[in-house]
């Protein structure tokens, strides 16, 4: 594992084993589009930008946990790969489909996407951010709006496009970062 960013108790921090989380939204995407039954997810406490809203998977090693079933009739075999830059991994799920000529495609949807908190204010030890009292404090980092989400599980006719069932997978809160000055 490499040093890389964590999101730990609504902050962001640098940790080992930081992108793990990237693996495992990489597999639960994959396996939401397999039909397959997942048993746990659970979304991180704060916004990601590398998937639409509701569709990641945290996990850590004290208890956040992907895990699923193969409710399929048969075995299946799940293979991974990362591009030779490793800017892409990928995920594919083969075996028997759940249902013959379905198509499934996963939908997100904001509910609230507005979701602000009071700004921080830090003490400048270093004398890095100087600045007089009359004038506006620096900006040390921006802030991140929070929202709440939920995503669905949409099967379709492979023939006709129409669209057959829609599932709920869930309804998720991610916490807004203050901005720091």
């Amino acid at each position: 594992y490499l040093s890389a960013n964590e999101y730990i108790d609504g902050q962001v921090v640098v940790g080992v084993g930081g992108g793990t989380c990237q693996a495992s939204t990489t597999l639960y995407c994959a396996l939401l589009r397999a039909g397959l039954t997942i048993n746990e997810r659970h979304p991180h406490s704060l916004p990601v930008k590398y998937v639409p809203p509701s569709q990641d998977a945290t996990v850590t090693n004290t208890g956040a946990d992907l895990v699923f079933t193969n409710n399929t009739s048969g075995p299946i075999y799940i293979y991974t790969s990362v591009n030779k830059d490793k800017s892409r991994a990928a995920v594919a799920i083969y075996g028997t489909p759940i249902k013959p000529d379905v198509r499934i495609e996963i939908e997100s949807e904001y509910i609230q996407q507005d979701i602000s908190t009071a700004p921080k204010y830090e003490e400048d030890l270093a004398g890095d951010y100087v600045w007089y009292a009359d004038e506006v404090p620096v900006l040390k980092s921006q802030g991140v709006l929070g929202y709440k989400s939920r995503a669905y599980r949409v099967y379709y006719d492979e023939n006709t496009g129409e669209e057959l069932s829609r599932e709920l997978l869930s309804t998720d809160y991610y916490a807004p970062t203050p901005s720091v000055y």
